[in-house]
This record gives C-alpha cells, structure tokens and sequence, in this order.
C-alpha cells in the first residue's frame, strides 16, 4: 500500500474511532470471516501505531520474532492484513483481534469523560511452535470436515503440507497467512492436491508477486503443474516445483525439514519432520552480576560460547554461566501410509506426531487394501517410537460426526491421543530439556 495512502487511512481509521466511542462488536459471521478460531463475537478495535512503538517492535529480535498475519475487517469498511511485522504487510492503522493463537500487539479502549481514549499495548510472547488443522478428513469433505491440509507456523513463518479442494477457504476461515512461501505434498492423490488450483487463484486475486516453493516425491511435478495451469490463466507470481527424494533435507537457518519415504500405494509417498536446531543453554545473570561482569557485549558474548577476559585479568568461560545446551522441538506428519518402520525411526522422541487413521479396527482388512492405517496401528507406531504425542487425522467419512471409536482403540495402545478436527490447534512450547548428549 502507498505510504500516503496508509496515512490516510490511519487519520480517517483513529477519527472514526474517537467520533464513535466504542468499539465495534462484530456478529458472529463477521468474528468468523475475521479469521477467529470459533463463532464468539470478538471486539476489533482500529489502532494507530506510532513510531516509537514500531521501533520498540523493530528491536524485539530472538524469539520474540513476528507475528502470523490474520486477514481481519476494519469497521471504517476496508480490509487489509495485519501483522506484527514490520515488513510490506505491516499497515499504519491496523484492525487487531484476540485470538487464541498468538498473541498480536493488542490495543485497549478506555472511557474518560464521555470519550475515547485508544492505547496501544504491545503484547510480546516467545512465539510458539504450532499445527493449525485445516483439512481432516480422508478422501472427501463431509460437513464436518475438509480434506487433506495442515499449516505449520513457527515464529511467525508458515508452511502448508497438502493442499486439499478449499484450503485457501480453511486458510481464511481459522487465520492462517496467505503470506507463505513452502508447500510440502505428501503425495498425489487428488484429495491432496486439487486445492492448489483454487490457492493459486486466490493468491493472484491478492496480488501476490513473491516466489511460492512446491516441494513434493519424485515424480508430482506433472499432476502439480496441471493443477496450476487448469484454467488457463497464467500465474503472476513465479511458482517452483522441487521433487525430493526420501532421506534428503530442505534446510532453513536454525531448523530443516527431513524427508523420509512412507507406504501408500500407488504413488511415490513422503512424510516430513520438522526438526529444530538444538538451543543455546540458559544464562545466569545472577551469578553474571555475582562475578562483576557488566551487563551489555560481555554477557552476549559469553551466551554464545565465548571466554571473555575482565579488566581485573579474569578470564570467565562460558560453561561458568550457560548450562546445557537444549534440544530442539520435533514434529512428524506422516501423509497417508500403512504403519512402517521409517515412521518410528523419524519420531524418535517427537514432541507430536501427525499420522492417518483412516479406519477402526473392525476395517482393518480395508486399511491394507487400501494402503491406509487403523488408529491402534498409529498409535503403535507413536508407542514404539516414544512420541510424547499422537494426534491422529485423514478420518474416514464413517467417523466424521463421532470418531470416539478412533480415539477409543488408540488409547489402548498409547494414551496421549487425540483426533484432529478441523481448526484445531496444537502449541509446543519451547522446551527446557537439555540434549541427550548432554546426559
């Protein structure tokens, strides 16, 4: 948006606010569209942001990074992105609601002498891991469910694994950014690619002009790009097919995404690990001042790794006041497989494991001919790997409404189950356990 453009949107955005002295409370259909995670009416309140609090944002580095982008409605009639951000999407005046998904720079109103005071009051939480469920079932949507798609988002940067019909509706419906730049598939089977068309479309319709990376197995690069192409219009943002063989990498600067081969039949298969860089150890300043080392360079160098000398001849080395270094978080999305030995190797000790249950046992004869896994077959593989979560999707339309059967059978075998439902969201807080080569 033009610089000039979003002044004057803030100037008309903060009189309208004053003039009107409250803030506008949005029905039910409105706090939805809105992308909030359910129905409850949601107060939205039109805030200017002043460059001091801009700045005080711009130096919140670590992991107080951005803020997922949520497409939400200004009440002067205009709708544009919000984000905590202060890259292109950021906007003068913004329309901010609470969700329960992460915590954006909330403004309060407040009444003083019959009139509006607005207060910005920035909000910083060490951003999450987290999974937001935006597809559920297997093979067709039910009215409970869509079909295959989940987006990942850390520290503000979010991906998307399959690409069901809808998504980019999923996407708006329950606050998930256009703003993405990876899409991992699975595999080929229509019920996870033929939203890609649609998403692609909507996407145009923005005026997206950044690069769109498709990763996907050996050989969907066809099926992809037929996807793209159906209509004829063509893309106005470049897009890029990556095959990937199973066991290869996509990195990223302190994370990386594993591939690793699964069984499902017919098509070339892959499931994906998010795993994270292990964690710097805690510093201590309390024994940092202890030691009369002064706050500032000293203590970021010795937080890195660094000996550092004092005026006083000292040389203080790090492992005086860093403990041990801290393991990093480990998420596994299988895609449709039969239950396989790669699974369990890859969710050593995952934080969450994402894995099909398509069937009960009463079905289990029909999940081997169809190259599906039963929910006790997942959670044996959650048991065997030692997962510290199962959360079990790609629910077969028998179970859409009631899938307490699923749920039932897991259990037996691995307690820490649930069943994904679209919009739901998982959070996996940073961790404090240190590294097993620590131990």
């Amino acid at each position: 948006m033009d610089p000039a453009r979003q002044r004057e949107i803030a100037s008309k955005g903060g009189r309208a606010a004053h003039e009107k002295g409250t803030a506008h409370e949005w029905s039910s259909d409105e706090a939805r569209d809105a992308g909030s995670i359910d129905a409850k009416p949601r107060r939205l309140f039109p805030v200017i942001r002043p460059p001091a609090i801009r700045k005080y944002l711009s130096e919140c580095v670590g992991e107080f990074r951005t803020v997922n982008a949520v497409p939400v409605p200004h009440h002067a009639a205009s709708q544009h992105w919000y984000s905590a951000s202060l890259g292109p999407l950021a906007t003068e005046v913004v329309t901010v609601t609470s969700l329960a998904t992460t915590q954006h720079c909330i403004s309060t109103s407040t009444q003083r002498r019959g009139r509006s005071e607005w207060r910005p009051l920035p909000i910083f939480t060490a951003m999450p891991l987290l999974v937001r469920f935006l597809g559920t079932a297997a093979s067709r949507p039910t009215v409970e469910r869509g079909v295959s798609s989940l987006a990942v988002i850390r520290e503000g940067e979010t991906m998307l694994v399959d690409c069901g019909e809808g998504t980019q509706r999923q996407m708006m419906r329950y606050g998930i950014s256009f703003a993405f730049s990876d899409l991992f598939f699975t595999h080929t089977h229509s019920d996870h690619i033929l939203g890609l068309t649609g998403l692609v479309r909507t996407l145009q319709l923005g005026g997206r002009t950044e690069a769109l990376q498709l990763w996907a197995p050996v050989g969907a690069a066809k099926a992809l790009r037929q996807c793209i192409s159906l209509g004829g219009e063509r893309t106005t943002f470049p897009v890029t097919i990556t095959e990937l063989d199973a066991g290869t990498s996509v990195k990223r600067a302190d994370y990386r995404i594993d591939t690793f081969s699964v069984e499902h039949r017919g098509v070339p298969s892959l499931g994906f690990a998010l795993v994270e860089e292990e964690r710097r150890g805690r510093f201590d300043p309390a024994v940092a001042r202890a030691l009369g080392i002064p706050e500032g360079p000293l203590w970021g160098r010795i937080h890195r790794g660094e000996p550092i000398a004092l005026d006083d001849g000292r040389v203080i080395d790090s492992a005086t006041l860093v403990g041990e270094r801290r393991r990093g978080r480990r998420i596994v999305i299988t895609g449709d497989t039969r239950p396989c030995d790669a699974t369990v190797e890859y969710s050593r000790d995952a934080d969450l494991l994402v894995h099909e249950a398509t069937f009960a046992d009463d079905e289990a004869s029909r999940a081997v001919e169809t190259g599906h896994s039963t929910a006790r077959e997942a959670a044996d593989i959650a048991h065997r790997a030692g997962a510290r979560r199962l959360v079990l999707t790609h629910i077969s339309a028998r179970y859409s409404r009631d899938a307490h059967e699923l749920e039932r059978e897991a259990k037996q075998v691995f307690a820490n189950t649930s069943i994904a439902r679209d919009g739901m969201e998982i959070v996996l807080p940073l961790t404090e356990e240190i590294t097993a080569s620590a131990l």
